[in-house]
């Protein structure tokens, strides 16, 4: 019953996030005062199109915000790592439609992140930390894992 009622919701995850439907459109602007198109493509840009690398997404999510970005990326190791297979099954669908090659896709969880230290030259943390349920922890395995001056974009 729960899965059913979080995969309802998730149907919609893309729609409210991006404001693509009327009615996700005014309750983004009006209820919550916020553009995510804009704030994605602020964090974004952070990130040059000739950026040579390695990027840790997490969460990835449905890689709604990401996967234009990421396939401008193409001298780049990207690995996308997200709790729910929901969410990575969507990121899948979406990489394979748009032939992300340079795009791994891995199910795990922020605190306790499967990689030695420093082995990501940037991380990218979308809409994500304030899900995660031991924030501390998140933070400490994000940057135990991130290269020293490495490049951390995130909202």
């Amino acid at each position: 019953m729960q899965k059913n009622a979080y995969s309802k919701r998730m149907n919609r995850y893309d729609d409210v996030l991006t404001g693509s439907r009327w009615w996700s459109h005014i309750y983004m602007k009006y209820l919550w005062r916020t553009d995510d198109n804009a704030i994605a493509r602020e964090v974004l840009a952070m990130i040059p199109d000739d950026f040579r690398g390695k990027i840790l997404d997490v969460p990835i999510g449905t890689a709604v915000f990401t996967a234009e970005k990421f396939s401008r990326l193409t001298d780049t190791e990207i690995v996308g790592l997200d709790y729910s297979d929901e969410m990575l099954a969507i990121a899948g669908k979406r990489a394979a439609t748009m032939q992300l090659r340079n795009l791994r896709l891995e199910q795990g969880d922020v605190g306790k992140l499967p990689y030695p230290d420093e082995s990501f030259d940037c991380i990218l943390s979308m809409s994500g930390f304030q899900a995660f349920p031991d924030k501390p922890k998140a933070f400490a395995e994000t940057f135990r894992v991130l290269k020293q001056g490495g490049l951390f974009c995130g909202c």
